[in-house]
């Protein structure tokens, strides 16, 4: 599994030997980690933009020119957790 992070206004990639889903696991406490396709988990506070339309959405970060596809049966969650925590932010 790769991870990409930002740290100080710069993307690394790790490698780690550890399944998507054992991951997620281990961060379900933190509601802000949304798996919005089969191959991807994100950070929902990094999205800088959210661009496509009810057949997909593709998500656009800070500091890295790579997009990620929210899959068509995650779309209505992703805008649930999207809208709720876009809330928390502005409260």
């Amino acid at each position: 599994m790769e991870i990409t992070k930002s740290n100080n206004e710069e993307a690394t990639v790790e490698l780690k030997r550890i399944s998507l889903t054992q991951f997620e696991k281990q961060i379900a406490h933190y509601p802000h980690f949304f798996r919005c396709h089969r191959t991807y988990l994100v950070n929902m506070f990094k999205i800088e933009k959210v661009s496509g339309n009810s057949q997909g959405y593709l998500l656009s970060f800070h500091n890295t020119d790579a997009k990620v596809p929210v899959s068509r049966n995650q779309i209505e969650s992703f805008n649930n957790c999207y809208n709720q925590l876009r809330s928390l932010q502005i409260a």
